[in-house]
């Protein structure tokens, strides 16, 4: 029923819901789409943040919800597709446009739904600058020590100033 209900929502209008926001990647992966999911951590928190302050789920029912996405992104329908990498990254972590940290209670899921799950992918990019917390270092080392080896570690303080230098703008630098 409720899955039913994210996909009506999604015949009428843009993702309202976090598990429509999830269906929706869901959809775009089964569809065709290929290549890294993108900032994951960023683009899902709103919707994220308002299903749990509203009480449409509880922290508990969102992870479930995450780690079912986490499971269907690991489903290979043809064996030859079932490479060691089949780049379904998400970018977590890492800074905003303005430069504060990016770091939010969806980033620190991710990391749990990696860590409890041990799957292939998706692959986690985690993003680290001077102003990222203790706490998301701690937790990213947490899940390396599993030996999952799906966690790549990107350094902002490299990063975004090689981006700068090929003219892309701070803001958009700082997003990729």
């Amino acid at each position: 029923t409720r899955i039913a209900s994210a996909c009506d929502e999604l015949a009428t209008q843009a993702p309202q819901s976090f598990h429509a926001a999830l269906q929706l990647v869901q959809f775009t992966r089964i569809l065709g789409g290929r290549g890294c999911i993108g900032r994951f951590d960023q683009w899902m928190w709103p919707f994220y943040e308002n299903d749990i302050e509203t009480g449409v789920l509880t922290r508990e029912e969102a992870q479930e919800l995450l780690e079912c996405l986490f499971v269907k992104i690991n489903h290979f329908p043809e064996a030859r597709q079932a490479t060691n990498d089949n780049l379904r990254n998400i970018t977590l972590g890492g800074q905003t446009e303005s430069g504060e940290d990016a770091c939010n209670e969806l980033s620190y899921a991710c990391l749990e739904a990696s860590a409890r799950l041990m799957l292939p992918e998706p692959k986690l990019n985690t993003r680290f600058f001077p102003g990222s917390s203790p706490r998301w270092l701690q937790e990213c080392c947490r899940v390396l020590a599993k030996g999952g080896n799906v966690l790549a570690v990107y350094n902002d303080e490299i990063a975004v100033p090689a981006l700068s230098r090929l003219g892309i703008p701070l803001e958009d630098a700082r997003d990729y």
